[in-house]
């Protein structure tokens, strides 16, 4: 039995004697005189207990069926967190990806030519081309930007300087240290 019936089986308990005691007296004071007075009371009495035992199965029923139904609460959030860290594991190792090759994408474009490097990047996505001249060390972007149109130059200058993970610390960083990863979502 939960601990809720086991609560309650005091208050329960006293209900059926004040019961009980309610149905002998309506039962008359014949049913202390008279045989028949007796079995009345006797049978109100029986039925009483009989009802309410019917009522603690059906609390304890009810109990045990929300019960169930909180384990079963349970299983699915523990299902959903172990669904949700397989989610976040996944996001880490695409994030990795995306790092690692935005890093050789900007190895290649720091190794070409810079009239070459600002005729391809000139016709990417605006965003991946801040980014991608925005990790390239600043000698050789101010060269591919150099050899950009003037209006595009200007886009992704302003681009480069508004993006939040290129400090001019991280643009003035040796060759040893890595910038931060750039998010694309």
């Amino acid at each position: 039995m939960s601990g809720v019936a086991e609560r309650r089986r005091p208050a329960l308990a006293a209900l059926a004697c004040a019961l009980f005691a309610g149905e002998a007296i309506a039962a008359g004071a014949a049913a202390s005189t008279s045989p028949e007075g007796h079995a009345r009371g006797e049978r109100a009495a029986l039925e009483l207990v009989e009802r309410l035992r019917e009522r603690e199965r059906v609390v304890a029923e009810r109990e045990s069926s929300g019960a169930q139904a909180l384990a079963e609460v349970e299983s699915r959030m523990a299902e959903l967190e172990a669904l949700r860290v397989a989610i976040d594991a996944r996001l880490d190792r695409l994030d990795a990806l995306e790092a690692e090759w935005m890093e050789r994408l900007v190895e290649i474009y720091a190794r070409m030519p810079a009239e070459r490097a600002a005729a391809v990047i000139d016709g990417l996505d605006p965003e991946l081309a801040a980014a991608l001249l925005g990790r390239i060390r600043a000698p050789k972007a101010a060269e591919i930007l150099a050899a950009l149109p003037v209006e595009r130059a200007v886009r992704l200058s302003e681009a480069i300087a508004r993006a939040p993970q290129f400090p001019a610390a991280a643009r003035e960083a040796s060759a040893d240290e890595k910038p931060a990863p750039v998010r694309w979502r």
